[in-house]
């Protein structure tokens, strides 16, 4: 697979256009992915064992970010949470604070959170579309274009 190119929109939005590639692995990078991901986290913080194993494999995938990062803003997010999850873990081995869980909890539900958040947006941005469409049409209306056509489209929606 091969990214194109990337477009990030003013109102939050945006596309990447790709090169070859399963299309269904692809998708698993935006809402699914997240809820996918945060779903994971939930269920891994049920236990003490398994939320240290995705505390771990959390970091890991931190440090595989940290080494490709191209700039300061990303890099630093990285080391902060390398640091923040490494404290919570110390804490965690050597008291009887047991905050870890919760930690990996509180992840996993911000991400499946993301992602409904996403998908409530381009909801309403789909709405907005319609909207807008229909004033659009009521304008030519107005102005006394196809009256029959725009009729049919206002009784429609």
């Amino acid at each position: 697979m091969q990214v194109e190119g990337i477009q990030v929109h003013v109102d939050e939005g945006g596309t990447t256009q790709t090169r070859g590639g399963i299309y269904w692995l692809i998708l698993a990078a935006g809402y699914l992915g997240s809820s996918f991901w945060g779903m994971v986290l939930i269920l891994a913080s049920t236990n003490l064992l398994t939320a240290g194993i995705a505390a771990g494999c959390f970091v890991v995938a931190l440090l595989v970010v940290l080494c490709v990062a191209k700039n300061w803003t990303l890099r630093g997010l990285c080391i902060g949470f390398v640091l923040f999850l490494g404290v919570v873990w110390v804490l965690q081995e050597t008291t009887k604070i047991a905050i870890l869980r919760y930690i990996i909890l509180f992840i996993g539900v911000m991400n499946s959170l993301f992602s409904v958040y996403g998908m409530v947006l381009e909801q309403e941005k789909l709405n907005m579309k319609c909207v807008l469409v229909l004033a659009m049409a009521l304008d030519r209306v107005s102005s006394g274009e196809n009256i029959e056509v725009y009729g049919v489209i206002h009784v429609k929606i």
